[in-house]
């Protein structure tokens, strides 16, 4: 789904009346334009045939460039980030790349559960095919992985565009490195079974059926998705925000409530530029910001905001904090691009201002 195709659809919700995720939580969403990579199997360790053993897994999961999209529809679904994008988005510039490897291909056997088989098995004895829908089975012995590694974006570092190699990044540049365990994901009888199935289903309860291999290996790889989308959130939010001022040493909020980027550094900042969707770039020089930086009660203050925003952040003796105002016509999406006397990775960030807070 691309950025202007998740507007629409935004839009087609309110005119509809309906719920939904607003587009960005501004102060609590993460200040940056994700590029989710395609995704890569590699085999469990160990494996004498690397090639053959995640031939499950590549069958599964399918298309690993759909893969990529899901993931990154589940992480914007989240709010986790101000925008994510693919590389079939490559006019979007993104600000950090999201590299995904799934590594081995065993998703176990499948163990009953036994809240969800009384469960289904009442439902089975009156109600029938409603049985199918009713979590029953879970698989507790995977072997696969997903490691998830979040660094700045190939052009940030230098390379020629998304394709550069991920190997020419410093592991210290490195602003998220974890690895999700798929374990304890469960399945209904619907997705574990083929037709054949069915007709056994009329005399055995479902959660004694553990179904089709090939069919619960794709059930499995779109719960997995699911399962990311709910695991991976939490994770981000609390250890992206002071990773990344550790390995790029800069970080930006969104003050909503005073219409003000907040820039945190590590050693006093030489520049930063803002880029409006619409509208001129603006260049922030360094004489701008020594009168922008914030000393005593005003520092302090600065840091109890980001204390319910990004917790991780810290207050090291070396932090400096800035309030830059934004002018009125800055506003939407708005790149910020931010860079310290000593070099490095510029830190790029992505904010979303919405366009009635630059209206007096």
């Amino acid at each position: 789904m691309t950025r202007s195709q998740r507007l629409l659809w935004i839009i087609s919700l309110a005119c509809a009346g309906c719920g939904g995720p607003t587009l960005v939580s501004p102060e609590r969403t993460l200040p940056f334009t994700v590029r989710v990579l395609p995704v890569k199997l590699t085999a469990g360790e160990g494996e004498a045939d690397p090639a053959a053993a995640i031939t499950p897994a590549r069958e599964a999961f399918g298309d690993l460039n759909e893969l990529a999209s899901d993931l990154a529809d589940a992480l914007w679904s989240a709010q986790v980030f101000t925008d994510v994008v693919t590389n079939e988005e490559p006019e979007v510039p993104a600000d950090l790349d999201l590299e995904i490897e799934l590594r081995g291909a065993d998703f176990g056997p499948s163990q009953k559960q036994i809240l969800g088989s009384i469960f289904s098995t009442f439902v089975w004895l009156f109600a029938g095919h409603l049985s199918w829908f009713i979590d029953d089975r879970i698989h507790g012995e995977s072997d696969v992985i997903l490691n998830v590694v979040i660094r700045p974006s190939a052009t940030s570092r230098g390379g020629s565009g998304a394709k550069a190699a991920a190997e020419d990044a410093p592991e210290e540049l490195n602003v998220v490195q974890h690895a999700l365990p798929l374990n304890d994901i469960e399945t209904n009888f619907r997705e574990r079974s083929r037709m054949t199935d069915w007709l056994i289903d009329t005399v055995v309860p479902p959660f004694l059926q553990s179904g089709d291999l090939a069919t619960t290996g794709t059930s499995l790889a779109r719960r997995s998705v699911d399962h990311f989308a709910v695991s991976e959130p939490d994770r981000l939010l609390l250890s992206v925000a002071g990773n990344h001022l550790k390995a790029v040493w800069s970080y930006v909020a969104y003050d909503d409530a005073r219409g003000e980027l907040v820039l945190v550094s590590q050693g006093p900042a030489r520049e930063v530029k803002i880029h409006p969707e619409a509208g001129k770039p603006r260049r922030v020089d360094e004489e701008e910001l020594r009168r922008r930086a914030t000393q005593g009660a005003a520092r302090d203050e600065i840091f109890r905001w980001l204390a319910d925003r990004a917790p991780d952040i810290g207050d090291s003796p070396y932090n400096r904090y800035y309030r830059i105002p934004l002018e009125r016509d800055e506003e939407g999406y708005l790149a910020i691009e931010a860079t310290l006397p000593r070099g490095g990775v510029p830190g790029r960030f992505t904010i979303y201002r919405p366009p009635t807070a630059g209206a007096e």
